[in-house]
């Protein structure tokens, strides 16, 4: 049931990442 709450959260957090490495 954690995977409910985290799963958005690290989701969102790889998008981030994700975003910021396309950027450069």
């Amino acid at each position: 049931m954690a995977w409910a709450a985290w799963g958005p959260l690290l989701l969102g957090l790889f998008l981030q990442i994700f975003c910021l490495c396309l950027a450069q």
